[in-house]
């Protein structure tokens, strides 16, 4: 087992059943045929941006964009690949064009993926590279949701209570 490394690229070599100084040669044979056919390619680094996306409020009757935050990539990316098909190497990105708030820096927003032909190579996570919180105004209507809610939990308690009642009154009035 041997290790090697040029410029970016690194190579493992594992040679069996090589004899005498057969497996130095061999190991050799091996990093010079890696290093000539194959390098490693940095694809992206961390915090590079791969786009936009705007960070909208869900208003009464409307929709209203509070800003737009960079999708950037989570950390460095590379691949080694054969020397020839470097330059063949496609981006696919999938981000959305707009998000509701509230956006946390550093939250999930998409992917990128590193594909040659129809293999992908690599993929990583596209994340915010700020945050935006909500309006005072959507968190007024935030409150009044929870009111809502609170009043419907109130009344489907007493209509359960009145059907028992009933329930309990006929139940009685049959029995007599």
């Amino acid at each position: 087992v041997a290790y090697a490394k040029q410029g970016n690229t690194e190579l493992i070599s594992v040679v069996l059943k090589s004899t005498g100084y057969g497996e130095y040669t061999d190991t050799a044979k091996l990093f010079d045929y890696g290093f000539n056919n194959f390098e490693t390619v940095n694809l992206a680094s961390a915090g590079d941006s791969a786009g936009s996306v705007n960070v909208n409020e869900e208003r009464k009757k409307e929709t209203v964009t509070l800003g737009i935050v960079n999708a950037v990539f989570e950390e460095n990316i590379s691949a080694t690949v054969t020397k020839s098909l470097t330059g063949s190497i496609e981006t696919l990105y999938s981000i959305p064009e707009d998000i509701n708030a509230p956006v946390s820096n550093g939250q999930f927003l998409g992917t990128a993926i590193y594909r040659i032909g129809s293999d992908d190579i690599a993929k990583v996570n596209l994340i915010s590279d700020s945050s935006i919180m909500l309006t005072e105004n959507s968190i007024q209507n935030a409150g009044q949701n929870t009111v809502n809610f609170k009043t419907a939990s109130i009344l489907l308690a007493a209509a359960v209570i009145l059907i028992i009642a009933v329930k309990i009154i006929l139940n009685k009035i049959a029995h007599e």
